[in-house]
Order: C-alpha cells, then sequence, then structure tokens
C-alpha cells in the first residue's frame, strides 16, 4: 500500500520541502511507504527551485500509482482540522482517476486530521501545544501572559470550531502559567456569516489583555508561508502592533510542523486508519 500525505499544496518551494522531510521521517517511522502530494499547486514550483526535485498535486500521484499496479491507499491528512480539501474536493478527484469497479473495493480512504475529533484521542496535539506554550512562558516572560492561538481563517464553521476547541482545552491545561487562550484568525471573508472567524490577530493585539506586556503567540500552522514562518504576514503584523504599541511585545512560538513531535502525531493517525477509523472518499 502507499500512503499519501497531502497538505492544501503552495507555490512556495519551502512549504513542499517541509511535506517533503515530514514524509521521509513518516516513512521511516511507520515502514510504509509514503509519498508527499499536495492538493492543489505544488505541481507548479519550479524543479530548479527544488534542486530538481518534481513537485506532484495529488490527482499526478494517484495516477502514477494506480498506472504502476498499486490497489490500495492512505490518505493521511497534512491538515489540523476538517478542510473541504480532503472531505469534498479529493472524492471528485478519485472519481476522475479510479473507476467505479475500483471505488467499490474501498482502495482509498483517508486517516483522521491532525486533530482527530472528541471521539479520539487527541492528547499528542495537545501536549504538542502546551509545552510549545510553557516552554516559550519559562524562556521569554516573567509574568503569567495572555496566550493567542492563530489559525489561517476558513469558511469552513468545522475547521474554525477545532481551533477554539484546542484554544479552550489548551486554556484548562496551562492556566497555572496563562490566564487566557485567546483564538484568532489570520484571514476571514467578507460577511456577518464568516464573523465566526473574528478576532483577526491584528485586531486581537489592539485589544485587553494581549495590548500591552508580553502575549504568548502560538501559530496553528504546520509549514511555513505566506502567514506562517521567516517573510509571513504573522511577523509584519506583530512587528506593526509592538511598533505601535511600545508597552507590547510579542513573543512567537515555532510552527506545528517543526520538529519530531509532528512524525509522532501522523504516525498516530495512521495507526487509527489502520484499525479501522476512516474517512470514506
Amino acid at each position: 500500500m502507499i500512503v499519501f500525505l497531502s497538505d492544501n499544496g503552495s507555490l512556495r518551494p519551502e512549504v513542499w520541502r517541509n511535506l517533503s522531510r515530514v514524509a521521509a521521517a513518516l516513512q521511516d517511522r511507520i515502514g510504509v511507504r509514503v509519498r508527499p502530494a499536495s492538493v492543489l499547486h505544488s505541481n507548479r514550483i519550479p524543479p530548479a527551485a527544488l534542486g530538481g526535485e518534481r513537485a506532484v498535486i495529488f490527482e499526478e500521484a494517484l495516477r502514477e500509482e494506480r498506472d504502476a499496479g498499486w490497489e490500495r491507499f492512505c490518505v493521511l491528512p497534512f491538515f489540523i482540522g476538517p478542510t473541504r480539501a480532503i472531505t469534498q474536493y479529493l472524492p471528485r478527484v478519485i472519481d476522475r482517476v479510479l473507476e467505479r469497479r475500483e471505488r467499490a473495493r474501498g482502495t482509498i480512504s483517508s486517516a483522521p486530521f491532525i486533530y482527530p475529533g472528541a471521539s479520539l484521542d487527541d492528547g499528542l496535539l495537545l501536549d504538542l501545544l502546551e509545552r510549545r506554550t510553557r516552554g516559550i512562558i519559562e524562556q521569554e516572560c516573567e509574568h503569567q501572559p495572555p496566550v493567542i492561538l492563530v489559525d489561517h481563517g476558513s469558511p469552513e464553521p468545522a475547521v474554525t470550531a477545532v481551533r477554539d476547541k484546542l484554544a479552550e482545552r489548551l486554556s484548562e491545561r496551562v492556566r497555572d502559567v496563562a490566564p487566557v487562550v485567546i483564538p484568532a484568525s489570520m484571514e476571514r471573508r467578507a460577511g456577518a456569516e464568516y464573523d465566526f472567524n473574528e478576532p483577526l490577530l491584528a485586531t486581537a493585539l489592539r485589544r485587553k489583555p494581549c495590548a500591552s506586556g508580553t502575549v504568548v503567540l502560538i501559530p496553528l500552522f504546520l509549514a511555513p508561508g505566506r502567514h506562517a514562518g521567516a517573510g509571513g504576514d504573522i511577523p509584519v503584523i506583530c512587528s506593526a502592533a509592538e511598533a505601535e504599541n511600545p508597552e507590547l511585545r510579542i513573543a512567537r512560538a515555532d510552527l506545528l510542523g517543526v520538529g519530531d513531535t509532528i512524525v509522532e502525531i501522523l504516525a498516530a493517525r495512521f495507526q487509527m486508519w489502520r484499525e479501522g477509523n476512516r474517512i470514506c472518499l
């Protein structure tokens, strides 16, 4: 069998390099072939920007593996919560690639997301968030700071609900060192129906209790990109807020996809898939 490790995809080479690194480490961990395959976009990265490596999207990878004779596939989402990229878009791609008789054999399904849902064990992810939060507080803070847990923002309420639940659960775990954990988004669509993404990070940094003193920022991002990492929007927004308010200092934690723990979490999600906790595609 083959495992497709699938992120949303990006035109940024560093995003594909991160996905490839995690896929290789996961393959060593679980002893099953793991192939990085973005949902969209990544196949437009010039190979020269990747040292000659060709980035592929899921549809291309699935066609190649089908033609090579593979009959069993697992999609392992490199996503925190239940994005439509996996639950709605990939099934349409699979319909284009696999014949009906192949689909009838149930040869392809998805493992749980990195946050697997309340009915499954989410302890590893919360352990990682707690370690990141406590670590940055111990290193950077003299007093108990407010914490902001920031993600991309989504038009899908279920994705934002995951972030809000993680903020709630994290707050329960770190209340001895942080008075509050505030969920925030990097962006949102216009219209009252998308108000569930509020507050935006730029807004949260200008409101109490985050308007002065030290604030800890935990990025709910797996890889560098337009928002997170060097040159992204997050450091720009943080620098602007600090320049505007000399009493404010923002201590930022690393991305979740940095380090070995994310591989441990993905291995656990693959084991859930092996045990029958699967998402039909």
